[in-house]
């Protein structure tokens, strides 16, 4: 359950929940690279920034973070009045949140297989 007492991150987490399979990858590991990559980057973009792209996985989240933030405009018209440092806050919870359901608290054994 979503710990985050701030409505507008709540609406952001069941988006991604309800949209976004990234967070579900087979492994921890894999898990906590797209969580974190891509909401930094849906982040910079809903600030108006470009992120940027040093890696060959860079390339995934940015594509991913771009249609996220995109739609995420879209479905909430509130975010066009959020300040870039409240947008960084928020999608910093919504990162914090994502990783204590999909990868702390998981119950899913399987994602710290060593074996994989």
């Amino acid at each position: 359950m979503i710990k985050t007492k701030n409505d507008k991150v709540k609406q952001l987490f069941d988006y991604v929940q309800e949209r976004c399979l990234w967070q579900f990858f087979s492994r921890a590991w894999d898990r906590r690279d797209n969580i974190e990559n891509i909401t930094r980057m849906t982040g910079e973009f809903l600030a108006g920034k470009t992120p940027e792209i040093k890696t060959l996985h860079d390339h995934q989240y940015f594509a991913d973070a771009k249609i996220m933030a995109a739609d995420l405009k879209r479905r909430f018209d509130w975010l066009k009045d959020e300040k870039p440092e409240s947008l960084s806050d928020m999608m910093g919870q919504l990162r914090d949140e994502l990783l204590d359901i999909a990868v702390t608290n998981s119950t899913n054994g399987e994602i710290n297989w060593s074996f994989y």
